[in-house]
């Protein structure tokens, strides 16, 4: 049955994609040896690990058998969905330590979660506002600038 489920994705995702194979396809296979060596047994902290880039990350990041994989998101839904992503594949989520936090990761109570936890060997940051024209008002504008810059300088500083 998985199989059938997998061929028909597949199908699908060729439908979509105008293209039978992903492009990055043969640069991970390439890749996954040394990309495991970098991530198996290691804490990792994904930020933004809900959004599109995030959770396509965090789904790769858990095949390499991370000792402690924590992905922070603000929006509860894209986690949830990451979750049951996650524990719906074929071999589920083999990660001892795996968490989602639905923070703000340049809120005051990242800083505190930041400061108590242990130190993560790598730390993947992919939250921002990438869809926001700048040019359509002020508040918008601000609230890009405090979200990709002034945050991320804030959380860069916990991370010391």
């Amino acid at each position: 049955m998985i199989d059938a489920i997998n061929y028909d994705q597949q199908k699908i995702d060729a439908a979509v994609l105008g293209r039978e194979h992903s492009h990055f396809a043969r640069d991970l296979l390439a890749q996954e040896s040394a990309l495991h060596k970098v991530v198996a047994d290691r804490r990792v902290l994904v930020v933004g690990g809900g959004g599109s880039i995030g959770s396509a990350t965090t789904m790769l990041l858990a095949d390499l058998q991370p000792k402690c994989l924590h992905v922070v998101d603000q929006s509860e839904n894209y986690l949830a969905e990451l979750v049951r992503d996650l524990r719906g594949r074929p071999g589920g989520l083999e990660v001892a330590d795996f968490r989602t936090l639905p923070i703000d990761y340049g809120s005051p109570v990242m800083g505190r979660f930041l400061g108590e936890a242990a130190p993560y060997d790598l730390v993947l940051n992919f939250a921002a506002l990438k869809h926001v024209r700048s040019e359509k008002d002020i508040y918008s504008l601000l609230q890009m600038i405090d979200t990709n810059v002034v945050r991320h300088v804030r959380f860069r500083r916990w991370l010391k």
